[in-house]
């Protein structure tokens, strides 16, 4: 397992740039990840996906992530499906 890393979220995360997002994501896979959302002004559905599944893989890995800053816009985008920052995160007191 790495060191953590930090990943700091672009302000728009359109559908189309999913498949970016979640390869980016992949190249720190094993690592404690803390995730900068403060910056979100718009994120699509799939994008969204992204993050739950990559809070999937970081629970099986028995890694840390977590968020150190979500914007308004994110947490409306996140809450407008039915997700809550809890069910983004893993590790640590989970």
């Amino acid at each position: 397992m790495s060191d953590g890393q930090t990943l700091k979220m672009a302000e728009i995360l359109k559908g189309e740039d999913a498949e970016a997002f979640a390869n980016e994501i992949l190249q720190m896979r094993s690592a404690t990840l803390t995730v900068d959302a403060s910056q979100v002004t718009k994120i699509d559905t799939p994008c969204i996906e992204v993050l739950m599944s990559a809070q999937k893989l970081w629970s099986d890995d028995h890694c840390i992530l977590s968020y150190s800053e979500m914007s308004e816009d994110f947490v409306n985008a996140i809450g407008s499906i039915g997700i809550e920052r809890a069910q983004l995160e893993a590790g640590g007191s989970q």
